[in-house]
């Protein structure tokens, strides 16, 4: 994937889209949000943990694990555009969110004991360098969010994204089989799957989020 199609990406992007102005965005981030809250509360993810959102883009995830209490985390994307967009979360580049390659980080093994991405590895053709690199820096818990194009309404709201979002970066079909067995062959084995804002009705959502554990 180009750095070039990010960084337009971000500089164009439709803020309404990711701002409270937008009633159906601002549901449907209320709804990820409470499941990311419900997941940290089931494992009991102490508040003092190391925590690295990858791919931060806007800060908007960042934003919920800092409101949730955890203040060791941080962000890193490889568009300064995104990170530019960061700020107006409050987040400071070069503290909060830092510029930086997913696949290569700067930052030790182990080093986080939750590392969370949410919308990203659906965009590489091959993703492998990049969960090679989760894996690497996660202590224990690897947290992740991703679209689902083979529910109905998954598939279609590819499409009508695809249609009218400015910018829109091509997304690669995968099943959440395949993120299951990469995350197994690189030793972390899943142990909480379920949609991103219909748990109850996973088969109906347009994404899902899927908690891996070091084995």
């Amino acid at each position: 994937m180009k750095k070039d199609k990010w960084e337009r990406s971000w500089k164009n992007i439709d803020k309404t889209v990711y701002s409270n102005r937008n009633i159906i965005s601002r549901f449907g981030f209320f709804l990820l949000k409470r499941s990311i809250k419900k997941i940290t509360d089931k494992i009991k993810l102490n508040k003092s943990s190391k925590i690295i959102d990858i791919g931060c883009g806007s800060g908007k995830s960042l934003s919920y694990f800092r409101e949730f209490g955890f203040k060791n985390s941080i962000g890193i994307d490889f568009s300064l555009n995104a990170l530019k967009n960061c700020r107006v979360r409050g987040f400071k580049i070069n503290k909060d969110v830092f510029l930086m390659d997913a696949a290569k980080t700067k930052f030790k093994s182990n080093s986080f004991n939750l590392v969370f991405a949410e919308g990203l590895l659906e965009h590489y053709k091959n993703f492998m360098a990049l969960a090679r690199e989760f894996s690497r820096l996660s202590r224990r818990y690897i947290l992740i969010v991703q679209p689902d194009h083979f529910t109905l309404t998954g598939k279609l709201l590819n499409i009508l994204v695809s249609k009218i979002e400015k910018g829109h970066v091509k997304e690669y079909d995968y099943k959440m089989s395949d993120f299951i067995n990469i995350f197994k062959e690189l030793g972390f084995e899943i142990k909480i799957m379920r949609g991103s804002h219909l748990n109850y009705l996973m088969n109906l959502d347009t994404s899902k989020i899927l908690l891996f554990e070091k084995v």
